[in-house]
């Protein structure tokens, strides 16, 4: 018993293979999977072992200082298949191969560079800050936090391309006060958007041209921090401002002051990449930059940031009896490159009657080192390689003869539309008139490309290349290629209509009389030999009009759909020969 059922489960199971087999799709749209080891990126451009190495590389020569020209190159596109057949792979990592040499060698002759002008930076620094603050602290200063966790190396040509660059903002020699520029609404008194316009003030530190400020008051408060729209000069005969440099002297209150840099010769604003040095910081006195916001602060020994707002920094008690000289007293910001800043100057007491501050002063110097940094050139090339892709197309079933599938010739970057080929439609032979029924992605003829077709289309294309869209939506793209593939296209035949069988009009023809029949005589009947029926036209037409097979499933009618609907009759008839034979046994 074990062995029949075990032979009856294995029909079952054809049974069911067979079935499913049946019901399952033939086929789907043909898309041909890129060959393994063959990647490109979002632009299409092909990508090799070393890209990232030459892209590592190209970023660490510009950390160390060396200035990298880069230039593209784009290649002609090539088939995705022929990529590495051709060695085009290796041709292309073996270019960065070359450029990262180049690199190497760049970076090498870099490095000492730099390490011999760490010497002279730290000899300019020291005119400026003396020994107040040592180098570690103004490496903190300088650099960004990111920065100061790079290696020892790359935070030298951080620093060294920084201060190269930099500006401090104070007055030179050649400054002056533009009245012409300024404005003072009321004699005697600061208001809330007066501002005063200072030209040549500094030098920028990156390409050594003259820069203005244009200084303007904002707001003010006083001690009790209720706002004011002006406030007093304080002994103004001698002070007010001192002219041609930015200090300002008042009676107590708070000031926002901002600074806009312009360029000297075009009077546009600029950026620089500044150290701000607010001196001269003394008892209840305190300053906090407003803008930008990412600056970075160094205070001396006698500064410290207030308790309640540690954006404020101010004076421990005391006072700097020389102005500015002591180094104790100040607060240095800096910032990546800006065209501009806004700062407070505090002075929240009436202890005092008056304060004077301002941007700088005499006792804030700073010369760069004579020796200019010298500097890597190095000039790589990117090659890109774009792939394209190919689309075939086929005919499906039955269709007008000597019509052939179009051939396309686009080369299809990644992504980009398809624009599909159209055969000749209608199309007329001697079974009838042939209407093309579009493209679609299976060979069942069941998803369409193209829920509808241009209106640009003619009636007959003529196998014109055309775009279509999907819906009516233009922001969704109709069919972009980004693999090979394979679309399919049908056909439908309107056959030709039969005339109608005529019968020819045939006059009567009478019958000759028969001769006499004599008395005992039997009259013969003559016996016309048989002849074969004629086929009328109308019979010639109906053998003519026999219908052709159909297929034997609802697909295509090709060789895969009748293997699979025999091996769905043959299990069938299988299981109930099983069944008649097993009821037969069991009943004896």
């Amino acid at each position: 018993m074990k062995g029949r059922r075990g032979w009856g489960r294995i029909v079952c199971f054809m049974l069911a293979f067979a079935i499913i087999a049946g019901l399952a799709p033939i086929s789907l749209a043909e898309k041909i999977p890129d060959p393994e080891g063959v990647e490109y990126d979002a632009n299409g451009y092909l990508i090799v072992d070393n890209q990232g190495s030459l892209e590592k590389k190209i970023k660490e020569a510009k950390d160390l200082g060396v200035e990298v020209t880069l230039s593209e190159v784009k290649e002609a596109p090539v088939h995705v298949r022929d990529a590495e057949a051709n060695g085009l792979m290796n041709k292309l990592a073996d270019h960065n191969t070359e450029e990262i040499a180049k690199l190497d060698k760049a970076i090498e002759e870099q490095i000492k560079h730099n390490a011999a002008y760490e010497g002279a930076l730290k000899d300019s620094l020291l005119q400026m800050l003396g020994d107040h603050w040592d180098y570690e602290a103004v490496k903190k200063f300088i650099l960004t936090k990111e920065e100061q966790e790079m290696n020892e190396t790359v935070q030298l040509a951080k620093m060294v391309e920084k201060m190269t660059t930099a500006s401090v903002i104070t007055a030179s020699p050649e400054t002056k006060y533009i009245e012409e520029k300024s404005k003072i609404t009321e004699k005697d008194w600061f208001a809330a958007g007066d501002h005063l316009y200072y030209e040549k003030l500094f030098k920028d530190g990156k390409t050594g041209n003259w820069v203005d400020v244009d200084i303007t008051f904002e707001s003010f408060k006083d001690p009790n921090g209720n706002p004011k729209e002006k406030i007093q000069w304080y002994n103004y005969t001698i002070y007010g401002f001192l002219k041609d440099k930015p200090w300002f002297c008042y009676r107590l209150n708070d000031a926002r002051l901002r600074v806009d840099f312009k360029d000297h010769a075009t009077g546009e604003p600029v950026e620089v990449r500044p150290i701000i040095a607010v001196v001269d910081i003394d008892e209840t006195q305190g300053v906090g930059l407003d803008n930008p916001g990412n600056y970075r602060v160094l205070y001396g020994k006698n500064i410290s940031p207030d308790e309640k707002n540690p954006q404020i920094y101010r004076s421990n008690n005391e006072e700097d009896p020389k102005q500015g000289i002591y180094k104790e007293h100040w607060v240095l910001f800096t910032s990546e490159p800006t065209a501009s800043f806004t700062y407070t100057f505090y002075h929240q007491t009436t202890k005092y009657a008056d304060v004077i501050q301002g941007i700088g002063g005499d006792a804030v110097k700073y010369t760069p080192p004579e020796d200019k940094l010298q500097k890597e050139k190095v000039e790589i090339t990117l090659k890109n390689q774009p792939i394209y892709h190919k689309v075939t197309y086929e005919f499906v079933g039955d269709g007008p003869k000597g019509v052939e599938a179009p051939v396309d010739e686009t080369k299809y970057l990644l992504n980009q539309e398809l624009k599909p080929l159209y055969p000749e439609s209608p199309v007329k032979d001697s079974r009838g008139t042939w209407t093309f029924k579009g493209w679609f992605e299976d060979k069942e003829l069941t998803k369409p490309l193209f829920a509808k077709k241009s209106s640009e289309e003619p009636s007959n294309t003529t196998r014109m290349a055309l775009f279509a869209t999907v819906t009516d939506d233009s922001a969704k793209p109709a069919h972009p290629v980004n693999l090979d593939e394979k679309i399919y296209g049908g056909w439908e035949l309107s056959p030709n209509t039969p005339p109608a069988p005529s019968t020819p009009d045939t006059p009567e023809v009478p019958e000759d009389p028969a001769p006499p029949v004599e008395p005992g005589q039997v009259e013969e009947t003559k016996e016309e030999p048989t002849k074969p029926a004629e086929k009328t036209e109308e019979g010639k037409k109906e053998v003519e009009k026999k219908p052709k097979k159909k297929p034997l499933s609802p697909n295509t009618g090709d060789r895969t759909d009748m293997v699979v609907w025999a091996l769905i009759l043959i299990g069938t008839m299988v299981g109930l020969v099983y069944v008649q034979v097993k009821r037969r046994k069991e009943t004896r």
